[in-house]
């Protein structure tokens, strides 16, 4: 949670889950809830078409996801149908070329290994008025 929020993010805005069942979904969901940011499951089987208007209706600013969607992710950005994405973390390594085509739509790209886990930990537990 807190490395998202230090790529960014602001309490409410929304964090796109696209992978299938693994430890960072639960990780990933769980520090959504711990730091305002509200988690927006998105189910890995569905096509490109379909995950397009998913991505696009729910207004996510990131994406956490595996090595298989984020080509799709950076051309749906290039294009211009996903305005609110900004952030992508890929769970696997980050390849340099992929990093690059990021960069170029304007797309913070992280592998979780550079996100997830290099940022120090910054709890700040909600109050009981948020």
């Amino acid at each position: 949670g807190s490395a998202l929020l230090r790529m960014g993010l602001q309490r409410g805005e929304r964090v796109g889950l696209l992978c299938d069942n693994c430890p960072e979904w639960v990780l990933v969901d769980q520090a959504c809830h711990a730091y305002g940011l509200v988690s927006v499951p998105l189910w890995f089987t569905v096509g490109t078409c379909q995950m397009e208007k998913l991505l696009k209706d729910s207004g996510v600013a990131a994406v956490v996801c595996g090595e298989r969607w984020t080509g799709a992710l950076l051309t749906m950005v290039h294009e211009g149908k996903l305005p609110a994405l900004r952030i992508i973390v890929q769970r696997e390594h980050l390849r340099a070329h992929v990093q690059m085509r990021g960069c170029a739509c304007c797309v913070q790209m992280r592998g979780c290994n550079g996100a997830l886990h290099a940022v120090p930990p910054l709890f700040t537990p909600h109050r009981t008025d948020d």
